[in-house]
């Protein structure tokens, strides 16, 4: 076999292995916005790393008598800081799966990340059934 339909089968298939962690927090997102639940909570900290900020914050569920944490994903501005009270919206099949409802609002680059994964597969495939044919 060819080392170029090898070369091209790689390149196609490769980015699918990302796909995963780039899908996941949009998975979430959507579990949370048809499942969920809003109720306050209060921002208990806020930590940076590298020029990012995560926001930790502390909430009740509804029926709920005991405090569960979360924290934001990594941003390069906090979500809230500490003590503010915050909006909090949790999965109400999984309490512990919660996010900042100011912080449901950004899909965006995630939608875009997965949708340049897939393009670079489509773009791909075609690539690879002239490779295969010509190389034989």
């Amino acid at each position: 076999m060819h080392p170029a339909i090898w070369i091209v089968g790689v390149l196609a298939v490769a980015p699918l292995l990302f796909l995963p962690f780039v899908a996941w927090p949009l998975v979430v997102r959507r579990n949370l916005r048809r499942r969920g639940v809003t109720v306050p909570g209060t921002c208990t900290g806020v930590t940076s790393d590298e020029g990012a900020y995560f926001s930790t914050y502390e909430y009740v569920p509804v029926g709920g008598t005991k405090p569960l944490r979360g924290r934001t994903e990594g941003r390069g501005w906090p979500f809230a800081k500490e003590g503010d009270e915050v909006e909090v919206m949790y999965d109400r099949d999984n309490p512990a799966s919660s996010r900042l409802t100011a912080e449901m609002g950004a899909v965006r680059d995630w939608r875009i990340a997965t949708g340049l994964i897939l393009v670079w597969v489509a773009l791909f495939i075609p690539f690879e059934i002239y490779t295969v044919l010509y190389y034989g």
